[in-house]
């Protein structure tokens, strides 16, 4: 459904460009949960461009669009590519919000998940730790 949607928005003169992007990001990640990560990643990628050229290169939506990337790019065995879209992704949402939003939490989860797929396990235990708000809790105790 989503590929005829965006047909018709490339298509229509009036698209908005952030509907657009919104529509490619969505497309994207029904791609990743198929498992296309090879379709997924165009269409990511354009999506990033896209809000990056309408909304700034910091702003949320572009954060949410490399974390998707990033898993993306982790199911494609990408790994440093992956790595960095995550760590930009994290990096802006966590700009604008607490470590407890569930973005910044999924942030920490798919960074947990691509150290482990690729090998190494201490990173994956920290950013799995900072997921589950631990980092935190043991800071506040020192204090």
């Amino acid at each position: 459904m989503f590929r005829i949607i965006l047909e018709a928005q490339r298509k229509s003169p009036s698209t908005d460009p952030v509907h657009l992007a919104s529509t490619l990001s969505n497309l994207g990640v029904v791609l990743i949960k198929q498992e296309k990560y090879q379709d997924a990643e165009p269409h990511l990628r354009e999506a990033i461009q896209v809000f990056k050229d309408t909304q700034g290169a910091e702003a949320f939506k572009v954060g949410v669009a490399m974390m998707n990337l990033g898993r993306c790019l982790t199911g494609l065995n990408h790994f440093e590519e992956a790595e960095q879209a995550l760590l930009e992704g994290y990096g802006i949402m966590s700009m604008s919000q607490s470590p407890e939003h569930p973005y910044v939490k999924r942030a920490c989860e798919l960074l947990g998940e691509l150290y482990e797929a690729w090998g190494k396990k201490d990173q994956a235990e920290k950013w799995r730790a900072t997921a589950a708000g631990e980092v935190a809790s043991k800071e506040q105790g020192r204090g």
